[in-house]
């Protein structure tokens, strides 16, 4: 006999009183405020008693079950009567909770549906119960701290969890024999088997079961007895160390497994079942580690199909656990990406395809263990796959590696050891061969990296020896590798910047180089040079020892400018070994030298050179110049360059007249198109003759020494003027008129002049102040005309005071001679 409700603590909007004794959800009198709707909180205190929902469809806002009552909701009769309680908020179970069909109802639901986003927490019992059809669901989202126990009777064994909610586990979960509690197909629920959590399939076939859409979330929980079957299209998610084991199958396509590590207590297998050949794909959602146990299965000899693990590309699976292939018969067993193998894998199943395929491109790293047992195979088909040191990849089985797989091993000359392949049946290599050396192996030395007591076939297509390459016999049962000569070591060159001039030959240094070797002597190397100016390259002379040398050539470059320069230096008894340096020249302009070329005097009117120049450039030529004559009067003018070419003399010619007389400063510059230049100045007195007719003024011989003194024009000029030949006559006051000299020639030395006596033939009405005179030695007269010689001429700088009248005196200072007759 049930016994009285208790007086609640709580707060409800309606408490269960029983008062109306039939037990009945539905009746209004078991309520203290009628019966439950959608907006009121209801509440089953404590006691000993069974509320029954039969039938029918009712609701709470929210409803809090104690210790001690039992809800029970129940299908009713072959009419298939559902039955249906839908909780609005959240709800809590310290009770009992049946889900029952309790006289063997030909169909129907017994539902609890929690109407998202509100929660049943659940301390007490949720159960299924009765015999024996009909479905049992639990909707929405529950966090069990309590019970959930599968274990009606009947035909239809399942309790779905549905609803597109949480089941967070932190109880318990007994599925009985035979049951089965279902995570229903596409409603998107998590079921969390969280800290605290355990799950138990018992029997033979009591288990859970995850359908596609949904996830499964792996933490600190645990599983017993019969695995947790996620049967494709679903979610498995490893976020905690729990002991827990999973039977992964495709029906709902392939599976996707997230989180970081799978823990050392865990075991996943990957299972191939049924004729209807469903293969089962796991998709790892990123890089993670195993440190449990992966399997890949045959659940029930299926007869076909694949058991395939997927790591996308760009992530890694690290095993530090167990891989294996398991089960029986057929299928496929495929391991899909890049793999770091830590810990073991195991090629080990049963049946007629026992092969293990390595593929998708990926990096297989084996740094632990990979055994492939008697009649199984391991298939490299498209990987990379690298034999560690300390890692072993091999057993009693075969080894078989496709065209476009690499095998990678290490040669270990330090330690004297090596990594491969070491099967007890065959081999068979394609593809290419990837070798590491660490140290240097002795020459001739033998490394048997592909050892198969079953025998070999194939060869490989393709070699990567990272720099040691090696000679690769194939014998009947394996492949050996054979140490070369070991190399030179590698020469390093650096480059140097340099300075040579155009056109004139350069020797010296233009690189250097470094050898390890110590002990290599110069001879040993060959270098060669291009000069960068397209003249093709050289013979380089080397020179050094001690493991430090240098390249030295000699060039002539034709032009200054920069030039980028290559050495190339060759070891001449391994051409492989060599080097090139990078160096620069900095080629300058060659030197220009010049020097006056003008005469110490000129008349006003001047053609002629005023420099000549050298280039110290073997190479130059008459357009690489330029010229410039400032005439030091003011102006300045191009001059016209000759000669030349090379470093023959050149001459800079000019034509100037000026407009007095004077000494003047002419500067010549010289500019050559690379930059050099050079300047030439010349001191050059102007001087002129005072007449029209070039007729001028008299001195006498023994006056006309340098820098004396003298009197051209005077009523004394005979007394003033004592020459050689004896006194001229009285009447010659200094002015040859030059009567005879209708031409206006310039007197010469050597010739001779006349004049009128006196002053009978007018001298100019001035001079200029740098003068041209004639020195004669002897003056005659016949009649009226006086006639002399012309002894010099020379160049008098006058002074002021000079007129036309022989009682102004004309003097000066003798400053250049001109001629001598």
């Amino acid at each position: 006999m049930a016994s009285a409700p208790q007086v609640r603590a709580a707060v409800c909007d309606t408490a269960w009183t029983g008062v109306a004794g039939d037990g009945r959800w539905t009746t209004p009198g078991n309520w203290s405020a009628g019966v439950p709707t959608s907006s009121s909180n209801a509440c089953l205190p404590l006691g000993s008693y069974t509320v029954s929902i039969i039938g029918e469809s009712v609701q709470a806002k929210s409803l809090t079950i104690e210790a001690g009552p039992t809800l029970s909701i129940d299908e009713l009769n072959c009419g298939a009567i559902s039955a249906f309680l839908t909780l609005y908020g959240d709800s809590s179970n310290a009770g009992t909770i049946n889900l029952a069909n309790i006289n063997d109802a030909c169909g129907g639901t017994a539902q609890l549906t929690i109407i998202s986003p509100f929660t049943l927490t659940n301390t007490g019992t949720i159960a299924t119960t009765g015999c024996c059809r009909g479905d049992r669901e639990l909707t929405g989202s529950v966090t069990n701290k309590g019970t959930v126990n599968v274990n009606h009777n009947g035909s239809n064994l399942f309790l779905h969890l549905d609803g597109a909610g949480l089941f967070d586990n932190q109880g318990t979960v007994t599925i009985g024999d035979s049951r089965t509690l279902v995570v229903s197909g596409g409603t998107g629920l998590e079921f969390r088997n969280d800290s605290g959590g355990s799950i138990a399939g018992n029997g033979i076939t009591g288990q859970l079961i995850l359908n596609n859409g949904n996830t499964f979330t792996q933490s600190a929980g645990t599983t017993t007895g019969n695995p947790v079957l996620v049967n494709g299209g679903a979610t498995l998610r490893f976020t905690g160390s729990g002991a827990s084991t999973f039977d992964l199958r495709g029906d709902g396509g392939p599976n996707t497994i997230s989180g970081s590590t799978i823990a050392a207590a865990q075991t996943m297998t990957i299972n191939i079942h049924g004729c209807g050949v469903v293969s089962s794909v796991a998709n790892l959602a990123g890089s993670m580690t195993n440190a449990g146990t992966i399997n890949l299965g045959n659940a029930d000899d299926g007869c076909g199909g694949t058991a395939q693990l997927v790591i996308p590309s760009g992530s890694t699976l690290t095993n530090t656990g167990t891989i294996a292939t398991t089960g029986c018969c057929r299928g496929d067993r495929e391991l899909t990406g890049s793999v770091t193998n830590k810990g073991t894998i195991n090629v080990n199943h049963n049946g007629s395809n026992l092969v293990l395929h390595l593929d998708g491109a990926g990096l297989f790293d084996n740094q632990g263990t990979v055994t492939i047992q008697g009649s199984r195979t391991l298939t490299n088909t498209n990987d990379t796959v690298i034999v560690e040191p300390g890692s072993t990849l091999g057993g009693p089985g075969s080894y078989a590696q496709g065209s476009p797989a690499t095998l990678g091993v290490t040669v270990d000359a330090v330690h004297n050891t090596f990594t491969g392949i070491f099967c007890g049946e065959a081999v068979s290599v394609d593809g290419t061969l990837q070798v590491t050396t660490l140290g240097t192996p002795t020459f001739g030395s033998t490394w048997p990296i592909i050892s198969c007591a079953g025998g070999r076939s194939g060869t490989f297509a393709t070699f990567n020896f990272g720099g040691t390459n090696y000679t690769v016999l194939y014998p009947p049962n394996g492949v050996t590798l054979v140490a070369p000569r070991p190399s030179d070591p590698a020469i390093r060159a650096s480059g140097t910047t340099f300075a040579p001039t155009e056109g004139q030959s350069f020797s010296g240094k233009v690189a250097t180089f470094t050898d390890p070797d110590t002990a290599a002597m110069s001879s040993e190397y060959s270098a060669t040079i291009d000069w960068g100016d397209a003249t093709g390259t050289t013979t380089g002379t080397v020179s050094g020892a001690s493991g430090t040398f240098s390249v030295s050539g000699t060039h002539t470059y034709a032009e200054e400018s920069t030039y980028p320069v290559t050495v190339t230096i060759t070891d001449v008894d391994n051409s492989s070994n060599s080097a090139t340096a990078h160096s620069t020249a900095n080629v300058g302009d060659a030197a220009l030298s010049s020097n006056c070329a003008m005469p110490q005097f000129t008349q006003q009117s001047y053609t002629g050179p005023t420099a000549t120049f050298t280039d110290a450039s073997s190479t130059g030529a008459l357009n690489d110049f330029s010229a410039t004559i400032s005439w030091g009067d003011g102006p300045s003018s191009s001059g016209t360059i000759t000669g030349g070419p090379g470093t023959a003399p050149y001459t800079v010619s000019g034509r100037h007249t000026y407009t007095s007389t004077g000494s003047f400063t002419i500067a010549t510059t010289i500019k050559d198109v690379g930059g050099s230049s050079t300047t030439a100045t010349c001191t050059v007195i102007v001087f002129a003759f005072p007449t029209s007719n070039q007729a001028t003024f008299v001195i006498g011989d023994l006056e006309a020494t340098l820098l004396n003194s003298v009197s051209w024009w005077s009523n004394q000029w005979a007394q003033l003027n004592p020459m050689s030949g004896g006194p001229a006559p009285t009447t010659m006051k200094g002015f040859s008129g030059f009567e005879d000299n209708p031409l206006g020639l310039p007197p010469a030395c050597g010739g001779s002049w006349t004049t009128d006596t006196g002053n009978a033939t007018p001298p100019p009405p001035s001079v200029p102040e740098f003068m041209g005179v004639i020195v004669s030695s002897k003056i005659t007269q016949s009649g009226s005309v006086v006639s002399g010689d012309i002894k010099e001429i020379v160049i008098v700088k006058n002074n002021p005071g000079y007129a036309p009248d022989p009682g102004h005196p004309g003097t000066g200072t003798v400053v250049a001679v001109v001629c001598r007759g």
